[in-house]
């Protein structure tokens, strides 16, 4: 139960991909954590998000319960 989500990202172009088990969490709300800034509301398990933040944070739900956790976007 203390396990982190299996997440990613990594920056193409303009953009940066996020991936998810979707199973698990069906909604991620992606957010700039230097601004706060929501980036995207994200469903399916992938998202193409408009940003070149060097870290994201996400809030993970299933419905239920949420959990947040940074991840650093690769290039």
């Amino acid at each position: 139960a203390g396990d982190r989500p299996s997440v990613g990202a990594r920056r193409s172009g303009r953009y940066t991909r996020v991936e998810w088990d979707a199973t698990q969490y069906p909604l991620v709300v992606v957010r700039n954590p230097a601004t706060g800034a929501i980036l995207s509301f994200a469903r399916g398990g992938r998202a193409d998000v408009l940003t070149n933040a060097a870290e994201l944070e996400l809030t993970m739900s299933n419905g239920v319960q949420s959990r947040k956790q940074r991840v650093t976007v690769d290039r």
